[in-house]
């Protein structure tokens, strides 16, 4: 009953049944292995049992393994694996940050570089952590086939055709900014994006005027980003001189004015002083800073 149990809360995620094991189980590579959370108590009815595992890592790979738990929800006694696990705190269904995804590399790397018959036992945010390794060890250039190879080892296809591969499009995501980070960055986070404030310097009656009312354009693209519905006004980028004596200016501006098909009554009374802040958001595929 437990087995069954067990393999309906796994799914068709591979298992390791070879031995007298049968443990939610998977060696993504001969180094690399994935496991669900080595559970006590009641868990451990439909979850790997610690023991089991402690006793299957002591078997096949004797001081040779180190365990990374990465859930923020629930621990262990590390003594069950001889206090070779290490553990960072990430909420389920979520992803790590970028600086802890370096932190996580180098850690493994250490651990890999000591023995060339060193293993890791990693379980909870299992396939984000292993696919951002997979390329940190060069397995792997891009975030597609990492992606993708993590998933065909952990599937067992001939129980059902479910992919068993990451679970949300940011882990995803995160995968192909780590990636950018080993690729681009040298494995260093991103310089921090910094935003612009656009101050007004022409104070034109812009009436009644609301958020929904406006259009912003790309400085540089110069297409339209978000439509004003008519009358009441429109907003544009221009470059021009600035009152007084003639200095062009440094880059393009934001304008608020009231549109030319709105009257005099439309537009009611001026408007205060504004300023708008605009945020640029990274590039696709860019890495965002913690």
């Amino acid at each position: 009953l437990e087995k069954v149990t067990r393999r309906m809360v796994s799914e068709n995620k591979r298992h390791y049944t070879k031995d007298g094991f049968d443990l939610d189980l998977t060696y993504v590579t001969a180094r690399i292995i994935a496991i669900s959370f080595p559970s006590s108590g009641q868990q451990a009815f439909y979850r790997n049992p610690i023991k089991a595992v402690a006793k299957f890592l002591d078997i096949k790979h004797e001081g040779y393994y180190k365990g990374y738990n990465l859930c923020s929800e629930q621990g262990y006694d590390p003594k069950y694996f001889h206090y070779r696990v290490e553990r960072m705190f990430i909420d389920d269904h979520n992803v790590s940050t970028l600086e802890d995804m370096l932190k996580f590399t180098s850690s493994v790397r250490k651990w890999m570089q000591q023995d060339e018959n060193n293993v890791i036992a990693i379980h909870c945010r299992t396939g984000t952590m292993i696919c951002i390794w997979l390329i940190d060890s060069n397995q792997f250039d891009s975030a597609k086939d990492s992606l993708n190879y993590f998933g065909e080892r952990r599937t067992d296809t001939s129980t059902s055709s479910k992919f068993q591969g990451i679970e949300t499009p940011s882990q995803s995501r995160y995968v192909g900014y780590y990636a950018t980070l080993k690729f681009v960055y040298n494995l260093n986070l991103p310089p921090r994006i910094t935003g612009r404030c656009l101050t007004p310097i022409s104070q034109n009656s812009i009436g009644r005027c609301h958020p929904e009312d406006l259009f912003i354009s790309s400085p540089t693209a110069r297409s339209e980003a978000f439509p004003a519905p008519p009358p009441t006004c429109f907003a544009f980028l221009k470059e021009e001189e600035r009152p007084g004596p003639p200095q062009r200016l440094p880059a393009p501006e934001a304008y608020l004015t009231p549109s030319p098909a709105a009257s005099a009554a439309d537009r009611g009374p001026p408007s205060p002083s504004l300023s708008l802040s605009l945020s640029v958001p990274p590039s696709r595929g860019r890495p965002p800073h913690p």
